[in-house]
């Protein structure tokens, strides 16, 4: 109901110091999205992608990995995935698929 809101165009343009990206989008999808209240004081770390997984968005997606250790029998490998498959449905733009 909201997806209309979302932008579909492509601009390769970084923000300048002192601006706000989460700001900036938010003013431009409004209600779309929940409140972004967690701070990611670095984005590009591992221990930004571990916050992300365990405490924000993958939290209620986070399922224990499970291998096949012989024909008969699954095990859990130790590992932790975040499943997005709800993601596919969303519009793509074109070239980017």
């Amino acid at each position: 109901e909201n997806l209309h809101k979302l932008p579909m165009s492509v601009s390769s343009e970084r923000f300048k110091a002192g601006e706000d990206p989460v700001r900036y989008v938010m003013e431009r999808i409004g209600d779309a999205y929940p409140t972004v209240t967690t701070v990611y004081r670095e984005k590009l770390t591992d221990e930004a992608l571990t916050q992300l997984c365990f405490f924000g968005l993958g939290a209620h997606r986070l399922y224990r990995a499970r291998t096949l250790s012989s024909p008969t029998e699954v095990v859990d490998s130790g590992d932790f995935v975040v499943r997005t498959n709800f993601l596919a449905d969303l519009p793509v733009r074109e070239g980017l698929d």
